[in-house]
């Protein structure tokens, strides 16, 4: 299968010549060994696609002998075909005359070929034929295949995270981003390239120079990693609302005087986690206000919180309405609630519902 091709330039040498395009000298037999020992596959057509020679390397490819080939069709020895492929690098020069190059997909010559196709002509200059050069680029090609796929892996890993990347070139000012933030923070496009000033734009004026100053800290070699959480807006959000960003960066080279010139890193939404984070801190700090009364209190309280009035709690709990209001006020005092809607809000935020 052909996969792609290309023209090669007009001009492309086709035949060997020294300084002064003087014909090198060429012994009896000495290029009949030389297209022998050459690695890469090659074949010599005529206009018909007719195999007029071929090297020991591709007589090897296709399992038979250099006789074996002569006098056979390409397109039957190499493809398995009765005619030419789409995307055949003869059918190109046959047209133009000019060399022409293409990637070849083929099972018979076992991998990956880019197949490059000369113009053969006789002494007056007519096109009587084609050279054909084929290199192996299987171990290439598989080799970026593994980086694509390695690649894609890294990316799904990074997407499921939520953690974006980043490559800055300090020199240049211009920022790589790959983003997959959640709240929005750089969501599209995935790929971004933007200048690193535009960043504190972004950024909470009341976040800023703590993180320049962090950043500059590894800019000038005193670390070679830092860390910022700031709050900042999102390019694509155009609400204004801020979300919460940290970033981890890490520079990977420096100038001669020691100067960062490239710092590669991570950037994540970290919004949901600081609200938890506060939300959490407001439960503790609840819980233990809460935990300084006394068994019968706790359980008034938690019924101030459900709403029901002190006839009921008395009701509920055995109690005279008097005894009832003598806790109430009790635990207001020790826990600092000049009302009874402090005192509902205290218990909601315990329960972790405030």
């Amino acid at each position: 299968m052909v996969t792609r091709g290309t023209r090669q330039p007009p001009g492309a040498p086709r035949r060997g010549r020294g300084r002064g395009g003087s014909v090198l000298p060429v012994a009896p037999g000495e290029l009949d060994l030389l297209f022998d020992a050459l690695p890469d596959p090659i074949a010599v057509l005529d206009l018909d696609h007719c195999v007029v020679r071929v090297n020991r390397a591709m007589a090897a490819r296709l399992g038979r002998t250099p006789a074996e080939l002569v006098g056979r069709r390409c397109f039957e020895v190499v493809h398995g075909l009765d005619h030419p492929p789409e995307g055949c690098p003869q059918l190109a020069l046959l047209e133009d005359g000019e060399a022409h190059t293409a990637e070849v997909v083929e099972p018979r010559l076992g991998g990956v070929f880019t197949v490059t196709t000369f113009p053969r002509a006789d002494l007056i200059g007519r096109v009587v034929g084609s050279v054909h050069v084929a290199h192996d680029v299987t171990a290439q090609r598989r080799a970026e295949d593994e980086l694509r796929a390695s690649e894609q892996r890294l990316f799904m890993a990074l997407e499921s995270a939520r953690i974006g990347v980043f490559d800055w070139d300090v020199a240049s000012g211009k920022v790589l981003y790959v983003s997959w933030a959640t709240q929005g923070v750089d969501e599209s496009p995935r790929y971004q390239v933007t200048d690193a000033s535009s960043w504190s734009g972004l950024v909470c004026p009341e976040d800023l120079d703590a993180a320049q100053a962090e950043t500059e800290r590894a800019l000038a070699g005193q670390t070679d990693v830092f860390t910022t959480v700031v709050q900042r807006r999102a390019e694509a959000d155009r609400s204004g609302r801020l979300y919460h960003v940290r970033s981890r960066g890490r520079v990977v080279a420096r100038d001669a005087g020691g100067r960062a010139t490239r710092v590669v890193g991570t950037f994540e939404d970290i919004t949901e986690e600081i609200r938890r984070e506060r939300l959490e801190r407001v439960r503790t700090e609840a819980r233990s206000r809460l935990a300084g009364l006394t068994r019968r209190e706790r359980e008034v309280a938690e019924l101030v919180a459900d709403g029901l009035t002190s006839p009921e709690m008395a009701a509920r709990l055995g109690l005279s309405v008097r005894t009832v209001e003598m806790h109430r006020a009790r635990l207001r005092r020790r826990i600092g609630a000049a009302t009874t809607a402090d005192v509902v809000g205290l218990v909601l935020r315990g329960r972790g519902a405030g």
